[in-house]
């Protein structure tokens, strides 16, 4: 059976669709009726960090911080333009998510096969911490 390079696009795309939708939850201010919630009252907030472009794309992430401790690393881009990309990036980002939480910083490994998209991981992830600083 041959691949079609379309269905990895379009498996990212709907990745970025339901992050971007997350994304705005988290950044609409509850009305006054809505009741907070505990992870609100507990201090968690999130960080969007620089878009940043690497050789084949861009890529960008959003820290969540429980006080001072980073809890939640998402990937709001990475390099999807072709399948090989993809692929790689589908491997990369989760353990350097990872990474980023054990290490409560942006001193994280680079990730073999995904060293461009690593690079912009980390400028990315630093550029978010920078702004909590």
């Amino acid at each position: 059976m041959r691949a079609r390079p379309w269905r990895g696009t379009i498996i990212f795309a709907g990745a970025a669709v339901a992050v971007a939708a997350v994304t705005v939850v988290r950044y609409t201010a509850p009305s006054s009726d809505t009741p907070t919630s505990s992870a609100a009252v507990e201090g968690t907030h999130t960080v969007v960090g620089d878009a940043e472009r690497v050789t084949y794309g861009t890529v960008q992430v959003s820290v969540t911080f429980t006080g001072d401790t980073i809890t939640d690393v998402t990937t709001l881009q990475a390099p999807h333009a072709h399948a090989r990309s993809i692929a790689i990036n589908a491997r990369a980002t989760p353990l350097l998510a990872r990474e980023a939480v054990t290490a409560g910083s942006a001193r994280i490994d680079t990730v073999s096969g995904a060293t461009y998209t690593s690079e912009g991981y980390r400028r990315s992830l630093q550029s978010a911490l920078d702004q909590v600083d």
